[in-house]
């Protein structure tokens, strides 16, 4: 059912560091004990001066190679801290190359829909593409948006879905608390009035294990997602 790409997120930065490096001498990859884990090994070996390791502090998604290299590319333009969220293991590919991303603004994967808009980002945004065929199957519209600037965040692309559906739906591998979902209920509560249902990770703590196993024991199975919205939408 799924496509997955060759290379995993992080060795796709690692790649798109490496290309930025040579044109700027200003770039530095500082690590915690994460050289080989995070894709810089090409370029500590071209660079070691400007590889530095920290020791251990983990934290952890764009939805795909070809979105994670456009990305870091464009992050790399700006003057101030920037947190990007990379996932270790092969994701499903879901763009290519003519991949675009403006900072602040979203994507819309899929524009044709007015019963709901579903907004993404990262490693799910496959899993709501192919939940998004069941619910086309069983009569119900839905657009997608790939969000993957949580902030700033495309408050002007949430009010004209708003204007165009009946719920919002957001959907993040990622705790339901201080993510995607709360951002787009900030713009929602101050902004419009609209139903949402915010699907991610439980207030719970999770379990570590193979990463495609982890999405389906919490939630992210195609399935799950489509009969999440439709029970909220009815």
């Amino acid at each position: 059912m799924f496509t997955y790409d060759s290379i995993s997120t992080r060795d796709a930065f690692g790649n798109a560091l490496l290309k930025i490096d040579e044109r700027n001498p200003l770039v530095t990859a500082i690590g915690a004990d994460t050289t080989t884990s995070m894709g810089l090994k090409g370029m500590q070996d071209k660079y070691p001066e400007r590889v530095l390791n920290i020791g251990i502090a983990e934290q952890n998604m764009t939805a795909d190679a070809a979105s994670t290299e456009v990305i870091t590319e464009k992050i790399s333009e700006i003057k101030g801290p920037v947190y990007l969220r990379l996932g270790r293991g092969p994701v499903v590919k879901v763009f290519d190359e003519k991949y675009r991303l403006e900072i602040g603004k979203a994507n819309t994967i899929k524009p044709e829909g007015n019963d709901m808009a579903i907004i993404c980002n990262g490693a799910v945004v496959a899993r709501v593409i192919e939940a998004v065929k069941l619910l086309e199957a069983k009569g119900f519209a839905a657009r997608i948006i790939e969000m993957s600037c949580v902030k700033p965040i495309d408050a002007d692309a949430i009010a004209d879905a708003v204007k165009a559906v009946r719920v919002i739906i957001t959907v993040e591998e990622h705790n339901i608390i201080g993510g995607l979902g709360s951002a787009v209920a900030e713009v929602l509560s101050e902004r419009h009035t609209m139903p949402l249902l915010r699907l991610g990770i439980e207030d719970v703590f999770t379990e570590s294990g193979p990463h495609q196993e982890l999405m389906d024991k919490y939630g992210f199975k195609p399935s799950d997602i489509s009969d999440r919205i439709i029970e909220f939408h009815e």
